[in-house]
């Protein structure tokens, strides 16, 4: 190969296989280093972000993974590739899923958990003190100060540029609607709402595509917040559930081993059989108007001010 001036002999390169094959045996001397029996499978698996999809049940339409860490990421599959404007200006990938015959994209925040460890690191420090004296998360005491419903603080979480479907590297975050009656504790409230609008438009975004996500189901640290999973359900109008298994991308690694070496007869059967659900949070119709409120004027910020952030 000499693409790109790159040598590469093609013999070096492994060959491409679906997921959840078996691809040999472990070699029986590591074997012995590990502790294991011989004649255990090598299984091809996929990457993060497909086999969390997978441990966290997604192998029907309809449903999407929030997983929520450092970043937010928002994974969805479905039966038929999508390739339309909608996918390509959105930044959208559409790539085999790891079931067979499904197909794959996500949305990414570059800010997800980021954004709140920002405020705890720059404007939390009382909340900081507070938690080591009582043994809690400095998080779980900025959640339970905010206030109730949506705030009046509105945040472009654009902190390192802004992920799908701008992929701006220039936007940059902004916080609207202060005034000398706003707290700290109004602007913890409106990073966790702004958040959830900006999941919102990306599960829009993708139903333009074509792609329908009725139910999210939670994974990562954000998962661990009642708070937090009760505003994106009543944000984006739709159930948000989270697992008994809260590492899904292990989980659903595993199905794929599985499966290949015959536990289970399909991964639509390791699914049922594995995959629990544990909460569920249900939109609160009275909140999601107000918050349908919001949003209409959250989704116009980026548009309205990206032109003075390219300017700063």
């Amino acid at each position: 190969m000499n693409k790109a001036g790159i040598e590469i002999e093609k013999g070096l390169l492994s060959k491409a296989v679906p997921s959840g094959e078996i691809v040999g045996e472990l070699n029986p001397s590591l074997a012995e280093e590990f502790g294991l029996a011989k004649g255990v499978f090598i299984v091809t698996g996929g990457h993060d972000q497909t086999c969390a999809a997978l441990g966290a049940g997604i192998v029907k339409e309809n449903l999407a993974v929030d997983s929520h860490g450092t970043a937010e990421v928002l994974s969805t599959a479905f039966n038929k590739p999508m390739l339309n404007d909608f996918m390509y200006n959105g930044y959208y990938p559409c790539y085999c899923y790891v079931k067979k015959d499904m197909y794959f994209t996500f949305s990414l925040n570059h800010v997800g958990g980021l954004l709140f460890r920002w405020y705890r690191d720059n404007l939390g420090y009382q909340e900081v003190v507070e938690a080591e004296k009582l043994g809690v998360s400095a998080y779980q005491l900025m959640e339970q100060k905010a206030p109730k419903g949506p705030s009046s603080v509105l945040i472009l979480p654009h902190f390192n540029g802004s992920g799908t479907p701008w992929c701006d590297l220039d936007s940059k975050g902004a916080i609207l609607g202060l005034t000398m009656s706003t707290t700290r504790h109004d602007i913890v409230k409106g990073i966790l709402d702004s958040l959830a609008y900006e999941l919102r438009i990306n599960v829009e975004a993708m139903r333009k595509a074509g792609i329908k996500v009725d139910e999210l189901i939670a994974v990562g640290g954000g998962a661990r917040s009642p708070i937090w999973l009760q505003i994106k359900a009543d944000v984006i109008g739709c159930r948000v559930s989270t697992l008994k298994v809260r590492e899904a991308a292990c989980l659903g690694a595993a199905i794929l081993a599985g499966t290949a070496v015959g536990a289970y007869a399909s991964v639509d059967e390791a699914v049922e059989r594995t995959v629990k659900i544990k909460d569920i949070y249900e939109p609160d119709e009275k909140l999601v108007a107000l918050y349908n409120e919001k949003y209409n004027i959250y989704k116009d910020i980026y548009d309205t001010i990206k032109g003075i952030s390219r300017r700063l």
